[in-house]
């Protein structure tokens, strides 16, 4: 049977043009001194590329190169054809959202793989573009703090809950979805960063950042009595001091709500307030001007700086004054 060459552009074959281009990989700043053992985590973090430098490393090893080839494209084809699908896929409605969030976050990651990929395109030049490289670490740690409230979402459940999701995850798609367009728009290789935007947001960003509306659920998951309050307080120390601040807030924050209702319906049934509900609403107004403490900055400066500072100084010269009796006595004998 005859045997089939190898595609010729020009006088150079397909794999001479590929072995051309990994070797200006191999003796790129990509490794150091050009030890592939001591290569850096952009060729090791990927499947198939320090495997296919062995091959040119050997020098002779055309059957494996071959192979590293095959794999490196089939690897790159399946990250490119995955992000594409993903940009069509992903799940638009928010019904559920462990299975909306998830989906995001598959498409996200998606992206990311295959913009790492392309930042192979510039070889060892990646760690001198602090800011592309930045870029790529907000991403990743996006990806890795999304990952995280899906999980604790799933396995730790509250009430209140669904609204912090919200706008954690919309924040977080929101930002990667910027990260890779910067990444893209300022790419060295122009070319590349035009590909990489077609790949990963074909149809142009789809992310926003969370509303007021969800920024205003959130909070009141936190300054209301709800379950996710309580689970936010498990591993907090609230001292038993009553002066404590922070034991304060935590005493005056059922009998704030309660001091609202009170007041809600006072105005709505246009009445005065009983003797056991106007001592409710005194009691917070007491607790309030203590912890708040609006007119005694210059009262609380003065005793920070009786205590602190003048406390000080005192310990101060009493060490100096100890210092001078000893060289004293020293002389002395």
């Amino acid at each position: 049977m005859p045997s089939h060459s190898p595609v010729v552009f020009g006088q150079l074959s397909v794999y001479q043009i590929l072995t051309i281009l990994v070797e200006y990989l191999y003796k790129s700043k990509v490794c150091v001194s050009g030890d592939l053992y001591k290569s850096k985590g952009l060729i090791r973090s990927h499947p198939n590329v320090l495997d296919l430098l062995k091959t040119v490393h050997a020098g002779d090893d055309v059957k494996g190169f071959t192979k590293q080839v095959k794999l490196l494209v089939r690897h790159a084809t399946a990250n490119t054809s995955r992000s594409l699908a993903m940009a069509v896929t992903r799940q638009r409605f928010t019904s559920n959202k462990l299975a909306y969030y998830e989906s995001q976050m598959a498409r996200l990651a998606a992206n990311f793989a295959i913009t790492s990929d392309m930042a192979m395109s510039i070889g060892g030049q990646l760690k001198f573009a602090e800011f592309i490289s930045g870029r790529y670490a907000d991403v990743l740690s996006n990806l890795y703090l999304g990952y995280a409230n899906l999980w604790y979402y799933k396995n730790y459940y509250a009430e209140g809950h669904d609204e912090l999701l919200t706008v954690s995850m919309e924040q977080i798609l929101y930002d990667t979805q910027n990260s890779i367009y910067d990444i893209s728009n300022n790419f060295p290789i122009r070319p590349v960063g035009w590909a990489m935007k077609a790949i990963t947001f074909p149809f142009g960003k789809c992310y926003s950042a969370p509303t007021d509306d969800m920024r205003r659920a959130a909070a009141s998951t936190i300054t209301t009595p709800t379950e996710v309050r309580d689970q936010f307080k498990q591993n907090m120390f609230i001292s038993k001091t009553p002066e404590d601040r922070l034991a304060m807030l935590e005493e005056a924050f059922p009998l704030a709500i309660q001091a609202d209702d009170i007041l809600k319906s006072l105005r709505k049934q246009r009445r005065d307030a009983s003797e056991s509900e106007a001592k409710v609403i005194d009691y917070v107004d007491e607790l309030r001007e203590k912890i708040i403490q609006v007119d005694s900055h210059e009262v609380l400066g003065r005793q920070y700086w009786e205590r602190e500072i003048l406390g000080k100084v005192w310990l101060l010269r009493a060490f100096v004054r100890g210092i001078e009796i000893r060289v004293l006595g020293f002389w002395d004998v």
